[in-house]
């Protein structure tokens, strides 16, 4: 068989002669990183600084948007996301790399004007807000400011000790100092006796009007851990909700409540970015899932959270199931991205977007915070108010 090279691939061995191409690479090292979910809804292997896939490919030759992944209705400009979606730009600092994870390029370090900045080469708090001895090298997204204007961001680091299982961090300054909430290679709260580490934190996290963070992580493979950590329960959602500090909403292979014994919770939506403070110790969080094991079904889930890591979980909509009051229709299609994802109000209402079939029709839903089954507000062929 004859293969022909359109150029810019990369190969760690010779290629068989056949990249030969403008832009191909062959005898490279990519330095990966393992597969990770690396915020995005499908694994990618990250780029490690140093690689040679970095900057080499050709950004002239993306592919039009034909899908409009960025949700800006242009479908004739150049894809402009990798392949984690919306919030992960194509092209990063002028240059395009090889494969699907674009690494974000950081920007150049600036002085901090007064007050407490930010910067590249800057101190990385610990979660005390003490010095950690560690220095921010890419802060990785812009920040996230709550309603009461508390600060949250991801970021990496470097220092003493820090190696490729440790260098990443979310922090949040909570309106008197900053501090770091999470660093992989940590323990994560409550995932058992001998605890699992977090080997991925998010980019993007949920924050609630009162500045609590919630954050969808991955975590490290542990035989040892109590249960074994597996590729089949190594993600999870941890959330400040119930105001202690972190506590697990729910895991991978978790059973799902009021369902059938065996069916598990197969893989987070993209992330919780709905949730609301109830109480000094109480909360609401709303997010999508796909089940695994006796179906395989998407839902939309609710965690309450009722006291001290006390945290009970409902179905508020499921595929393949009756859309309740809409004669003949189901649930098919429940939205979860960072721009479609359910919502909710700092009473812990939520509203959220769905599909139905057969008719294929968008809707947009209603459940309050006392529960029970959604109401249809709108459903697309409704007669709109005040019109004629």
């Amino acid at each position: 068989a004859t293969i022909t090279s359109l150029g810019y691939n990369l190969s760690t061995n010779g290629g068989d002669g056949f990249l030969t191409a403008t832009g191909d690479l062959v005898n490279a090292n990519p330095m990966l990183e393992a597969l990770a979910l690396n915020d995005g809804p499908t694994r990618t292997h990250k780029l490690l600084p140093g690689s040679q896939a970095l900057g080499a490919s050709n950004a002239a030759l993306r592919p039009a948007d034909a899908f409009d992944l960025d949700g800006d209705l242009d479908a004739a400009e150049l894809l402009p996301v990798d392949q984690r979606g919306i919030g992960f730009k194509r092209v990063s600092g002028g240059s395009m790399d090889i494969g699907a994870y674009e690494f974000p390029q950081p920007a150049a370090p600036v002085a901090s004007a007064g007050g407490e900045g930010v910067v590249t080469g800057g101190n990385a708090p610990d979660p005390t807000g003490a010095d950690s001895g560690l220095d921010f090298s890419i802060v990785t997204r812009s920040g996230f400011i709550a309603e009461n204007g508390n600060l949250a961001f991801a970021s990496e680091f470097t220092g003493p000790g820090v190696g490729t299982s440790n260098f990443k961090g979310f922090f949040k300054h909570d309106g008197t100092s900053l501090k770091r909430l999470a660093r992989t290679g940590d323990n994560a709260p409550e995932t058992g006796a001998t605890a699992a580490k977090f080997s991925d934190l998010p980019l993007i996290p949920g924050i609630n009007d009162d500045g609590q963070v919630t954050l969808f992580a991955q975590l490290a493979p542990n035989p040892a851990s109590t249960p074994a950590t597996t590729v089949d329960n190594d993600t999870g959602l941890w959330s400040e909700l119930g105001g202690t500090g972190f506590q697990i909403l729910i895991r991978e292979n978790d059973q799902i409540p009021g369902l059938p014994t065996g069916v598990l919770l197969g893989r987070f939506g993209s992330g919780c970015f709905a949730t609301a403070k109830t109480g000094a110790s109480t909360g609401q969080a709303a997010f999508t899932v796909t089940f695994k094991g006796g179906s395989t079904d998407g839902a939309l889930l609710r965690a309450s959270i009722i006291g001290v890591n006390t945290t009970a979980v409902s179905v508020v909509a499921r595929e393949n199931t009756a859309a309740p009051g809409v004669s003949g229709e189901s649930f098919t299609i429940l939205n979860s991205n960072y721009t479609g994802a359910v919502r909710m109000d700092a009473q812990g209402n939520i509203v959220f977007g769905a599909i139905l079939k057969p008719s294929f029709k968008t809707s947009l839903w209603y459940q309050p915070v006392t529960g029970g089954a959604p109401v249809a507000a709108v459903v697309a062929g409704d007669a709109a108010p005040g019109t004629t």
